[in-house]
């Protein structure tokens, strides 16, 4: 690849309005995420801590569940 190619888009000049524009969004995009956790959440956070929690058992294939699918 030629060197012209790779910084042929990066050429363009940013003014101090753009720049403002771009370092505002990249600022301001974490901040809205940053929102309460709501009980969903928190669920979601329950479920993948017991996931975690449960991973480190080992079960053999041979044990069956306490239980029996019927048709």
């Amino acid at each position: 690849m030629s060197r012209a190619f790779y910084n042929g888009s990066m050429s363009k000049k940013l003014t101090r309005r753009q720049w403002t524009a771009v370092l505002t969004a990249a600022t301001a995009a974490p901040v809205a995420a940053q929102a309460p956790p709501g009980p969903v959440d928190q669920a979601r956070q329950t479920v993948e801590r017991n996931r975690e929690v449960l991973a480190n058992y080992k079960v053999a294939m041979a044990v069956e569940p306490a239980f029996r699918f019927e048709a």
